[in-house]
């Protein structure tokens, strides 16, 4: 029985082949799962930092809704101020009107 040498080299090239192929994947598949790893650390990063601008979003309009009440109840006090000024002019001048009257 004689060997057939090209069916045998034929076989080894096949089975090199096989190999490279698989520890290529391995590598790759290795090297893949290394940088889903760094994107997802990334997307949780991004995540926290959304959340933050979220939260001082809604603070920012909370205080907002605020400023504007405050806001409202000063002209409300500044109307009533401005009666209350006038009101004490008119008694002023009331009284000044009585005490001439008067001869006061």
């Amino acid at each position: 029985m004689e060997i057939n040498w090209g069916i045998v080299v034929s076989i080894l090239s096949l089975l090199i082949t096989v190999y490279t192929i698989i520890r290529t994947n391995a590598k790759s598949e290795e090297k893949m799962q290394g940088e889903i790893a760094v994107i997802k650390n990334d997307v949780k990063h991004l995540t926290e930092k959304v959340d933050k601008h979220n939260q001082v979003i809604e603070r920012t309009y909370e205080l907002e809704t605020q400023v504007d009440i405050l806001k409202e109840k000063q002209d409300v006090a500044n109307h009533r101020i401005a009666d209350l000024e006038e009101d004490n002019k008119k008694l002023t001048d009331k009284m000044s009107n009585m005490t001439r009257r008067n001869g006061i």
